[in-house]
């Protein structure tokens, strides 16, 4: 059975710009120390229950949310800011991939067709800036699948 440690994990991301031109790939650096990455739950299947008393389900796309949460000083940051301001000066959203390799759970997560739909305008100036930078990108798809041991 495989540990749970976390921090061998990486996320690495890869932006297309307005001309369908890859930007990246980079990998996330920086984490919050309370939270790296996270998802959330999505429904898989909306099922109804007939009159008769008849189960009946069916599958139903649904977007997935990757929140990713940086320390102010995450060199990353300055990646996701570029993200954001080149939509606000085009005026359209730039789509990315992304994956998570997990070694210690031997598994890769594939994320496709992602748009960043969520972003931290500035830290919070606290004792220090120590609240997490939020980012939150929303994909199409995932496909988890098995990797070799390291």
């Amino acid at each position: 059975m495989p540990n749970i440690t976390s921090q061998n994990a990486k996320l690495t991301i890869a932006v297309r710009n307005s001309a369908g031109v890859v930007v990246g790939p980079f990998t996330v650096q920086g984490y919050h120390d309370t939270a790296m990455f996270a998802t959330e739950e999505i429904q898989a299947a909306e099922v109804r229950m007939g009159c008769d008393g008849k189960l009946a389900g069916g599958y139903t796309p649904a977007p997935v949310p990757l929140t990713i949460s940086l320390m102010a000083n995450s060199p990353s940051v300055a990646l996701f800011e570029a993200w954001y301001n080149a939509q606000k000066a085009l005026g359209d959203v730039l789509t990315a991939d992304g994956t998570v390799l997990a070694p210690s759970l031997e598994k890769a997560y594939t994320y496709v067709k992602g748009f960043l739909t969520r972003v931290t305008p500035m830290p919070e100036g606290q004792k220090t800036f120590g609240s997490p930078v939020v980012y939150q990108i929303t994909w199409e798809s995932f496909v988890g699948a098995a990797i070799p041991a390291q």
